[in-house]
């Protein structure tokens, strides 16, 4: 429903929101109340990355939805190239082991997360309420 885009945008962060159900877009974009977020219709797996409006970016963020990615590592490969150099790439996933079974299907085993973790140089997992949150970027965070 757009939540983590619209606190990204309340954070200073220039948001680009994307999914690949434009109903998920409608019903996000009716809740939006700045014109803060721009809403993409864009398939992660299948359309060109190019086609985003912007090159590279700070932060990316999948909320709830890594476990629906098909070919991970070919997306994982193809974001990588599209961060900033001290850019990170964040996943917040439900954790198998806190959900019930039948809902393992929406959620990351710890295989799967330490799957996630690997050939990233930085890798931070934090844990809160039955969710995983990894933090990936490509070299430590520059001090400011």
């Amino acid at each position: 429903m757009g939540e983590l885009a619209r606190h990204l945008a309340a954070s200073g962060y220039q948001v680009d929101a994307v999914d690949y159900a434009p109903s998920a877009l409608t019903r996000a974009q009716a809740l939006e109340t700045t014109a803060a977020v721009t809403y993409w219709p864009f398939n992660i797996e299948r359309d060109r990355l190019d086609d985003l409006p912007y090159p590279t970016y700070d932060l990316i963020t999948f909320r709830l939805s890594w476990a629906f990615i098909h070919d991970r590592t070919c997306v994982m490969t193809r974001l990588r190239e599209h961060l900033r150099p001290d850019g990170a790439l964040c996943v917040i996933t439900p954790v198998a082991d806190a959900v019930p079974e039948d809902k393992r299907a929406i959620a990351l085993d710890e295989d799967e997360l330490e799957l996630l973790c690997t050939a990233w140089p930085v890798a931070d997992r934090y844990d809160a309420d039955g969710l995983a949150l990894i933090i990936l970027r490509t070299a430590p965070p520059r001090r400011r």
